[in-house]
């Protein structure tokens, strides 16, 4: 078979044993932002076998997050507060991933009723993102686990960590003593 320019293609010098060795090469490559699992007991622990957060480069992905009191694991009595302790729980797990909610650059809102809980998460919204809020996504669902009446999810950026800065005069090396003069 030729090509558009007429001529014979050449065959492929990759062969099975080169293959495995570039297979081979590439797994010995550092990867130093391969995704990393957050796990704090600041937050509700999982309720299924997913993990509270994944923090992969410079992002953090929460999971939804809902109502659930870290230390007994019960939902909280009422919306506000099922909504507030969301968002508390998402505040550890970003803590526990090296950023904070300042750096939420998405958030996604599961709700089952949108005209009774919006309000709601209007307000907590104002309140947990002072400086301005991040964009998000509101939608109304059937049904959420454990008949739950809100879930919350976000995405952080998790900001470049800054070297501690230098002292003035700072040596690093030992200074050595006066030396005293003979009299």
């Amino acid at each position: 078979m030729r090509d558009e320019g007429g001529e014979e293609p050449r065959p492929s010098r990759l062969t099975p044993q080169r293959a495995t060795g570039y297979r081979l090469a590439l797994l010995s490559i550092p990867m130093p932002h391969r995704p990393r699992v957050i796990r704090t007991p600041h937050a509700a622990a999982p309720t299924g076998p997913f993990a509270q957060a994944v923090r992969a480069g410079d992002f953090v992905f929460v999971a939804g997050q809902r109502g659930i009191e870290p230390g007994t694991g019960a939902l909280a009595a009422g919306t506000r507060d099922k909504v507030r302790r969301a968002f508390e729980n998402i505040r550890a797990i970003l803590e526990a991933a090296g950023t904070s909610l300042e750096y939420v650059v998405m958030s996604r809102v599961y709700v089952r009723d949108m005209a009774g809980h919006r309000p709601i998460v209007n307000e907590a919204y104002e309140r947990y993102f002072p400086a301005g809020p991040p964009p998000r996504t509101i939608v109304e669902v059937a049904r959420l686990n454990q008949d739950d009446e809100v879930e919350i999810e976000v995405v952080a950026w998790v900001p470049p960590r800054r070297p501690a800065p230098r002292r003035r005069g700072h040596r690093s090396r030992a200074r050595k003593p006066p030396r005293r003069r003979a009299s």
